[in-house]
């Protein structure tokens, strides 16, 4: 590696003078230059100075191995990599008092044919994709299973490209980690193997740990994996360009954060081929957050467990059909993502309870929101448009609220509600190709109010039964209100009168009345300002008919009648 020399600029201005000092440092200690990340011009740059610093440093010459004490001089040789390493590693424990200490890998091909097993506090460190530690065989690249405290403390691993030779993957990860607390993989590089990083936490708990800035290709299971014991991790701005494997980042931990992740093209052509899922959480109080995940071969997003919060997410491009977004468990926040242009459901609740989606955009996918079996929902303030169907509400679920959205521009309903004990209100649903809200049979005890619809092919659909259906602005629809079902409250919507009055001066005997109802009254009550007896002989779907009478029979003429007409549905 040649050396190079640096400038230091420091601009000093002082009584109007202007000092420009130029330190001009040349280095000629074993370190790295700044080198691309990989040669498909990602445009990843790195650079570092580790090799004055480092306790050993590893380095390949022909086909032997050295590792040199940078505190003696000493220099020892081997025809084995692991070798080499797992005694600098062991070297160390012993020279530093179990303290701890780093080795810097230069550039090359390290062929690893066995665990490379790190003590506490170990840094390993390199020059980035050219640092390459080469799996031979499907063995754990680096394996690290802490002991009781303090022995557990964790290790850090920088700039180090971990790979595989195998054609077939059993097992192997690039990175394992059982029982470890306080640890760091960045900028790291992980090719062909059966798992990226592994969170193993099998005896004990894996915590508080950084994952940053590391780029994964082609991995054939897990890119990332954190089992339920692991917690208070973050894993931060990784790059997944995976084309296979089956799931990206796959996370069963609590109260990590997930967050800038980019994440795309996970097929599932590893094991469980078919799978494909870009990020899958099942653990617990976990923020994900700013991610982009795209193009991955069945979910781009499974969110299960509890109580996890997904914020500010680009959910796009999903070739699954069925669903970009699935979701379960309980008590889930989704707030102001954009979930769009996916081959599958939007969002889809496969069951669960207690969510709130909220602030999202998801647009143009096979369907916006879809919630199959929920309860104790709350979906409000949502842009949901140019889907097949915007809200849909299928199979058991009550308590949900649909409040404040704004749906348009669906090829169907702009919702469809099959649930009980749920409410529908304050909505914008328009130039939806089919009702703008429709509900079906299993409906019951539904409250739909204060909707604003309009340029839908129909307005209000209603199947179903129990319900109260008031205050809504139906507007320009062709048909604005349709009721099949029994026993539903209908009043006060605008454009859909179902109770009107007034008073009629001058009526005769035999006279009609225009009622301005919806259609024909179910009854109409009328007096009148005389001493007469006043009934409705005939009504139909635009007047009513009254009969006025004094009590010899006689009919009166010339009077005023105060009239109210109900329709009732």
């Amino acid at each position: 590696m040649k050396n190079k020399p640096f400038s230091n600029i420091f601009k000093i201005q002082h009584a109007g003078i202007l000092f420009v000092a130029i330190l001009l440092i040349s280095t000629s200690l074993v370190s790295s230059t700044i080198m691309k990340f990989g040669s498909d011009g990602d445009g990843v740059t790195w650079s570092s100075t580790y090799g004055d610093t480092a306790d050993y440093v590893v380095y390949k010459e022909g086909s032997t191995y050295y590792s040199k004490n940078s505190s003696t001089g000493q220099i020892q040789s081997s025809s084995n990599a692991t070798t080499i390493i797992q005694n600098c590693i062991d070297a160390i424990e012993t020279e530093n008092n179990g303290l701890g200490g780093m080795i810097f890998i230069r550039e090359g091909n390290y062929s690893i044919d066995y665990n490379i097993v790190p003590t506490a506090n170990i840094t390993i460190i390199g020059v980035g994709k050219g640092s390459v530690l080469y799996a031979s065989n499907n063995v754990n690249i680096i394996y690290y299973q802490g002991g009781v405290f303090p022995d557990d403390r964790g290790f850090h691993v920088d700039k180090i490209c971990f790979k595989s030779s195998q054609s077939t993957h059993t097992s192997a990860a690039g990175i394992k980690l059982d029982r470890v607390h306080h640890f760091s993989i960045t900028e790291c590089w992980f090719e062909n193997l059966f798992e990226g990083i592994y969170l193993f936490a099998n005896v004990g708990d894996v915590d508080n740990g950084w994952i940053k800035g590391n780029h994964f290709y082609k991995i054939f299971n897990h890119c990332i994996r954190g089992t339920s014991s692991c917690e208070e991790n973050v894993i931060v701005e990784n790059i997944i360009d995976n084309y296979g494997g089956v799931r990206g980042i796959s996370y069963s931990g609590s109260h990590s954060t997930i967050s800038c992740n980019t994440i795309e093209e996970v097929w599932g052509t590893g094991v469980g081929s078919g799978v494909g899922d870009g990020m899958y959480i099942t653990g617990s109080e976990n923020t994900v957050t700013g991610n982009t995940i795209r193009e991955c071969g069945r979910y781009n997003l499974v969110a299960a467990g509890t109580n996890n919060v997904y914020n500010a997410n680009i959910i796009t491009d999903g070739h699954g059909t069925d669903r970009a977004v699935s979701f379960e468990g309980s008590g889930h926040v989704f707030s102001y993502n954009m979930i769009v242009d996916n081959d599958g459901i939007g969002m889809c609740c496969i069951s669960g309870s207690n969510f709130t989606l909220a602030g999202n955009r998801v647009l143009n996918n096979k369907q916006g929101i879809l919630l199959t079996t929920a309860d104790d929902v709350i979906v409000s303030n949502n842009i949901i448009a140019d889907s097949t169907t915007g809200v849909g509400l299928s199979g058991t679920g009550e308590r949900v609220v649909i409040e404040g959205n704004n749906i348009r521009g669906n090829q169907l309903e702009g919702m469809y509600v099959g649930f009980q004990n749920s409410t529908i209100c304050n909505n914008v649903i328009s130039s939806n190709g089919a009702e703008g809200i429709q509900t079906t049979t299993a409906a019951k005890y539904l409250t739909i109010y204060d909707n604003i619809l309009y340029d839908n092919d129909e307005g209000i659909d209603n199947y179903g039964t129990y319900s109260i259906i008031r205050g809504n602005d139906l507007r320009q629809e062709t048909t604005k209100f349709t009721e099949h079902g029994n026993y539903s409250t209908i009043f006060e919507n605008n454009g859909y009168v179902t109770e009107n009055g007034g008073a009629n001066t001058s009526t005769d005997d035999g006279g009609t009345i225009t009622h301005g109802l919806s259609s024909t009254p179910t009854y109409v009550v009328c007096t009148c300002n005389e001493s007469a007896i006043v009934a409705v002989t005939a009504k139909d779907g635009t007047d009513f008919t009254v009969s006025i009478k004094d009590h010899a029979g006689n009919a009166v003429n010339g009077v005023t009648i105060f009239w109210r007409a109900f329709y009732e549905p």
